[in-house]
């Protein structure tokens, strides 16, 4: 009996959100992603290596598919993901709050996504397309990371192109095969 009053109360759930709520959350969380200083650094200074831009859209997608599961989400379970994926794949412990922020962030969108108001996911990517880089700002090497020489290979641009390209791929297209309808 237990059995079946989980699986009808996750059935209603999944009927209540809003039919749009996947795709334009997907494109507000790519917008987030893009603006957070910790993972662009990470990437300038290539503490994931060569994988960079594909780990952090792994990051990405391991988020998202935890937002479209039936259970409720808490900006926790974000908080400590993002904390445990940054230190496992980019080799940085952050301390500076921003998963935590992130986490709220997401839980909010995803909250107001699902009741069809995307305004926030509006907002958001509108302050992402005006921001300026944190890595113009950054005072390591242009090159990465002054203690690793064995990395000199590999090329910023390249793994923020691939990011850039994956978020564009990731945040814009629908599961379907279309594109999300532009959000004015």
């Amino acid at each position: 009996m237990s059995s079946f009053n989980t699986q009808t109360r996750s059935m209603a759930i999944l009927a209540a959100r809003h039919p749009e709520a996947p795709q334009y959350f997907k494109a507000g969380m790519s917008a987030v992603f893009k603006m957070w200083t910790a993972l662009e650094l990470a990437l300038f200074h290539q503490w994931g290596g060569q994988q960079g831009g594909e780990a952090a859209l792994d990051l990405q997608e391991e988020l998202y598919n935890m937002f479209l599961l039936p259970e409720r989400i808490y900006k926790d379970d974000v908080s400590i993901t993002i904390e445990d994926y940054m230190e496992r794949h980019f080799n940085t412990i952050l301390e500076d709050d921003s998963p935590d922020e992130i986490g709220a962030l997401l839980c909010e969108m995803w909250r107001l996504c699902c009741e069809g108001n995307f305004a926030m996911v509006a907002d958001v990517r509108a302050k992402q397309q005006m921001r300026v880089s944190a890595v113009t700002h950054s005072q390591g090497l242009a090159g990465g990371d002054a203690m690793d020489d064995s990395d000199d290979d590999i090329d910023y641009d390249k793994q923020r192109q691939l990011l850039d390209d994956g978020m564009e791929t990731y945040g814009g297209t629908v599961s379907g095969g279309g594109t999300m309808p532009t959000m004015s």
